[in-house]
C-alpha cells in the first residue's frame, strides 16, 4: 500500500485516544498529557465508556458517538479488544490507526490470531496502521507527539523509525543531552500493516526530513524495502542498525517483536 493515507497518521486534522485515562502512570493518561503539552492544533476526541470527561475534553463512549471526522485512532486498549474497535474505526471513516498495545504475535500463536482478526478488519476499508506493540508516533512539524514517552525531542530534520520503543528512550534522552533535533520518531512495532519499506518512501518525500535513521530487528517485505531504500537514498542518507544478528540477538528479537533473524545480508 507505500504512503497512501499515511498523512492521516502523521499529520491527521483530527484523533481520538482510544482507552484514554484520568490515571495518572497509565498509558491513557500519558498519552492526553503529550498531545495537549506539544500543542496539537486539531481536535482531540477521548473515548472511555466509563468517564464523561478526560483532561478537560468531554470523553465519548465509543469512536461511533463522536458524529465528526476523525483521521487518526491511538488505540491503547488491551489486544483483545482491539478488533472491534478497528471495525468500529472502519464504519467511523478513519483512516489511520496507532495501535499502542500488546500481545500480538510477539506472544505467540494466539497473538497471531488476534493479529490475523485486526487485519480482517482493517481490510474492510482503507485505514492504515502503526504496531501493533508500539511506542507511538512524534512529527514535531505537525506538533503531534502520539505516544507515551516521558520526553519530547528537539525540532529538526532527521527521522528516527525503530522496532524498539526502549531504544527511542534512549535516543530521545542522548538527543536532548547532544542539542539534537527530529522530524519524527516512529515505533514501528510488529508492523501489521505499515514496514519499513512504507516509511522510508513516505519520508523520502516530504521535505522536512534529511535524513532517515533506522533499527531494524526484521524485515517483513524484503524486496519492497530494497526498493524504497535504493530510490530514497539517492536523495538523502539513510542509516540502518540491524540486530539480532548473533543467536542471543536473534531471540530477543523474536520475542520482542516475533520478528525471525536472518535479514544480516540485505
Amino acid at each position: 500500500m507505500s504512503i497512501y493515507n499515511l498523512d492521516k497518521i502523521f499529520r491527521p486534522g483530527s484523533l481520538a485516544v482510544i482507552g484514554a485515562s484520568e490515571k495518572k502512570g497509565s498509558i491513557g493518561y500519558a498519552l492526553m498529557h503529550n498531545l495537549q503539552e506539544g500543542g496539537y492544533k486539531g481536535k482531540i476526541f477521548p473515548i472511555n465508556p466509563n468517564h464523561p470527561e478526560i483532561s478537560g475534553l468531554h470523553a465519548y463512549p465509543s469512536i461511533g458517538d463522536i458524529g465528526q471526522p476523525v483521521d487518526l485512532a491511538v488505540i491503547a486498549t488491551p489486544m483483545s479488544t482491539v478488533p472491534p474497535i478497528i471495525g468500529e474505526c472502519v464504519k467511523a471513516g478513519v483512516e489511520g490507526a496507532i495501535i499502542i498495545s500488546a500481545g500480538g504475535k510477539e506472544i505467540g500463536l494466539k497473538g497471531r490470531e488476534i493479529e490475523a482478526e485486526i487485519e480482517k478488519e482493517a481490510c474492510k476499508g482503507s485505514i492504515r496502521i502503526i504496531g501493533p506493540n508500539c511506542a507511538g508516533v512524534i512529527c514535531t512539524g505537525a506538533n503531534l507527539y502520539a505516544t507515551f514517552a516521558n520526553q519530547m525531542p528537539l525540532p529538526g530534520k532527521m527521522a528516527f523509525i525503530s522496532q524498539s520503543g526502549a531504544l527511542i528512550g534512549a535516543i530521545l534522552d542522548l538527543s536532548l543531552k547532544k542539542q539534537i533535533g527530529f522530524s519524527h520518531f516512529v515505533s514501528i512495532g510488529s508492523m501489521l500493516d505499515a514496514d519499513f519499506g512504507d516509511l522510508i518512501d513516505y519520508l523520502g518525500n516530504d521535505p522536512d526530513v534529511s535524513s532517515i535513521v533506522l533499527y531494524i530487528e526484521g524485515i517483513t517485505r524484503a524486496r519492497k524495502f530494497m526498493s524504497a531504500a535504493r530510490a530514497v537514498s539517492r536523495v538523502k542518507p539513510i542509516i540502518v542498525l540491524k540486530s539480532g544478528r548473533s543467536t542471543a540477538g536473534a531471540k530477543a528479537a523474536a520475542s520482542h517483536t516475533g520478528s525471525m533473524a536472518g535479514e544480516s545480508a540485505i
